[in-house]
């Protein structure tokens, strides 16, 4: 008879027990998730370019980076890209369209560092 009196208290002790055995213990965090940051260069648009696309095309080139969590991968991004790759918290670089190894250097030092882009 006791027995089935404790059945129910187990019914709802052991759910609550496994739940708290499979909570994650409030340990200080890791280093923090490194900030994406995508590099962008200026498109040049040639004679002609856009009366063969469906669409035409955007004014920034994808040179190199890492899009924000979640966020799709481009090879060409508009204005309005830019600003929501910002919004989720990356940081865009953009190049000159004649960019040499050196400006994409730094861009590179840049995104690593967090520091905010020169004037040219």
């Amino acid at each position: 008879m006791k027995a089935l009196a404790l059945l129910p208290l187990l019914l709802v002790l052991i759910p609550v027990a496994l739940g708290q055995a499979s909570k994650p213990n409030s340990l200080p965090a890791g280093p923090p998730a490194a900030q994406s940051c995508v590099i962008v260069k200026r498109h040049v648009y040639k004679f002609g370019e856009n009366m063969t696309r469906w669409h035409p095309h955007r004014p920034f080139d994808y040179v190199e980076g890492d899009y924000p969590e979640g966020y799709k991968w481009r090879s060409e991004l508009s204005d309005g890209d830019v600003r929501d790759v910002q919004k989720k918290g990356g940081k865009v670089i953009m190049l000159r369209a004649d960019y040499e190894l050196a400006d994409l250097e730094d861009a590179r030092k840049q995104c690593k560092t967090g520091s905010a882009p020169q004037a040219q």
